[in-house]
């Protein structure tokens, strides 16, 4: 072997052994970071009266979906216990935002022209609207934070949100009906809806994520034993970095309470999809959720199985349109804000009409290159004077 070669393959070594100290490294601080998030779970309220073994679910949950634990509550206890993430979560990521302006939440409770507009039952006893305006993708946001375009013309490149919610009336709802909490928990609903519907596209990452976690907590709180899992203050911690809870010793616990307007939102957004993905029909919607093991008759469903049911059915058109964003150099913000006036997709339909979108526009780059391509090759034909280049 020459001495360049030798070289080479030391530098080559070298580098490999720093990328395994650099992965290692990051393992050891993800574990760290987990740990410390399992701690602070044990803090707040919730946490305090959680069993040690489901610890580490709770840090894995904050991790994924980017929540503070004190922004996060817990509804029902034990193996049906659901995280449900508080409205100070919505209104930290909202301020967050580099498009955020500004929110509000106002008492439409006595307003019977506002009640009317939204449609408000007359048995709710509180009703709130949350308000949420932003900047749209093309706002020059830079100069208007410099303070270099008046408040009134830099208002021209915002848009307004809002959301209704109301409680103090809905069967089943014992949160909700609660005359202490009914008027916090329906400005808590009406913010966190209004969130989502206004940053999409930053929450729906957040929204799959949080999917995912809720996921990976339920699968915390089986039976699981792992030879080389580790006890780090009453944490459980696999090799990898990755929190894993002990077997639980609990008894099973009731169910938690649902959100009615989420459950609501959640079975409508189901079948828009369904129709959508033409899998409405009763034979082939009952198929598709037999062959994906959800139960067999949706008034059995909870919230967790119509967002994982939506997130299952899109997920493949998802992936498709952030592919053809990339292609097309597309930013799915402006896309969006230029097809309905919001940050991102949201409905399936909405989906499927950016994907189409964007294959035309695909569609019409390719034909445009090919052209080009045609014209470059016709030019290398011709002469410096425009005629053809003819070999005599």
């Amino acid at each position: 072997m020459s001495s360049e070669s030798t070289a080479l393959a030391r530098t080559e070594g070298r580098q490999e052994l720093d990328n395994i100290r650099q992965r290692g490294a990051h393992k050891m601080a993800k574990r760290d970071m987990l740990n410390d998030l399992a701690r602070e779970c044990q803090a707040t309220e919730w946490g305090a009266a959680l069993p040690q073994n489901s610890l580490a679910a709770m840090a894995l949950y904050c991790h994924t979906t980017e929540a503070r634990p004190h922004e996060v509550f817990l509804l029902g206890t034990g193996k049906k216990a659901r995280p449900y993430l508080a409205a100070e979560y919505a209104e930290r990521r909202m301020n967050e935002h580099p498009s955020h302006v500004s929110h509000e939440l106002v008492n439409i409770s006595d307003d019977q022209a506002e009640r009317r507009k939204w449609g408000i039952p007359e048995g709710h006893k509180a009703a709130w609207v949350a308000r949420i305006r932003r900047f749209v993708p093309m706002a020059p946001i830079h100069a208007i934070r410099a303070g270099k375009i008046p408040h009134d013309e830099a208002m021209k490149w915002t848009r307004v949100s809002e959301e209704a919610n109301s409680t103090g009336g809905r069967t089943g709802d014992p949160v909700g009906n609660s005359v202490d909490n009914m008027h916090k928990t329906c400005r808590t609903r009406a913010l966190r809806r209004c969130f989502m519907k206004t940053y999409n596209a930053f929450s729906s990452l957040v929204y799959e994520a949080e999917g995912r976690a809720i996921e990976t907590l339920e699968a915390q709180w089986e039976d699981i034993t792992d030879a080389d899992a580790e006890v780090q203050d009453g944490v459980a911690v696999i090799g990898d970095g990755e929190p894993k809870a002990l077997p639980a010793e609990t008894a099973p616990e009731p169910e938690p309470a649902e959100d009615p307007a989420l459950l609501t939102d959640g079975r409508r957004r189901y079948f828009a999809t369904l129709r959508e993905m033409n899998l409405a029909d009763d034979d082939k919607r009952k198929g598709w959720q037999k062959s994906h093991n959800f139960p067999e008759s949706v008034t059995d469903w909870k919230l967790a199985d119509f967002e994982k049911a939506d997130r299952i059915l899109l997920t493949p058109v998802r992936t498709a349109v952030a592919k053809l964003c990339e292609e097309t150099e597309t930013d799915l913000e402006v896309l969006s804000d230029a097809l309905w006036g919001k940050a991102a997709p949201d409905y399936a339909k909405e989906w499927m009409e950016a994907y189409r979108s964007l294959e035309r526009k695909k569609k019409r780059q390719e034909e445009a290159a090919a052209a080009e391509a045609e014209r470059q090759a016709a030019a290398e034909q011709l002469g410096p004077l425009g005629q053809p280049d003819l070999d005599f």
